[in-house]
C-alpha cells in the first residue's frame, strides 16, 4: 500500500463519495455521471452492482452517481524505485504485486536490455517494452522511495468545463 495522506490505496483517479474514496472514471459527459468502483468481498452498501471482471481473488462492484454528489474527485500519480530503476506505480493488488512502468532513473531510453534482463532473472513478469520504459509486475515489498509526484484536483477541472 502507498502511504497516502489522502487515504487512497494506490494511484489513479479517485472520488470521495459519502465519506469514502472510490476508484472513479467519467461515465456520461452529457448527464454528468461518474462510475465508482470498489473491490472487496461484499458491496459497500445496497445499490452497487457486481462487475463482470470479478474474480475469486477479489470481487469488483460499480455504482453510477451524479458528479454533483461527489465530495472530491482527485488524481494521484506515485513513483517509486525498483533496484535502482524508476517505477511509475499503477496499482498494488491484493496479492501484493505492484504493476507499473519501469525505466531508467534519468528518463533516457532503456540501454542494452538490462532492465528486461533483470526482470527475467528475478522471475517477475514484464510486458510491453517501449523505448524508455517496460510494463512490469514486481512484489510491492521490493519497491522503495515512494513519492507522490502529482496530485490534481479533477473536480475543479470538470467544474471549469461546465460540469
Amino acid at each position: 500500500m502507498v502511504d497516502s495522506p489522502y487515504g487512497v490505496p494506490y494511484p489513479g483517479k479517485w472520488a470521495l463519495w459519502r465519506g469514502e474514496w472510490y476508484e472513479t472514471r467519467t461515465y456520461s459527459d452529457g448527464e454528468k455521471l461518474m462510475l465508482l468502483s470498489y473491490e472487496g468481498a461484499e458491496a459497500p452498501d445496497p445499490g452497487w452492482e457486481e462487475g463482470a471482471e470479478s474474480s475469486p481473488g477479489g470481487r469488483r462492484f460499480t455504482r453510477i452517481v451524479p458528479f454533483a454528489e461527489l465530495e472530491a474527485y482527485e488524481e494521484f500519480i506515485v513513483k517509486a524505485q525498483w533496484h535502482g530503476y524508476e517505477f511509475g506505480l499503477l496499482r498494488i493488488g491484493a496479492d501484493g504485486l505492484a504493476t507499473g512502468w519501469a525505466g531508467e532513473p534519468d528518463g533516457k531510453s532503456l540501454s542494452g536490455g538490462r532492465l528486461v534482463s533483470l526482470l527475467d532473472q528475478s522471475g517477475h513478469r514484464h510486458g510491453q517494452a517501449e523505448r524508455d520504459a517496460v510494463e512490469a509486475t514486481v512484489p510491492a515489498g521490493e519497491l522503495t522511495d515512494f513519492r507522490l509526484v502529482r496530485h490534481r484536483n479533477l473536480a475543479e477541472v470538470l467544474r471549469k468545463a461546465g460540469w
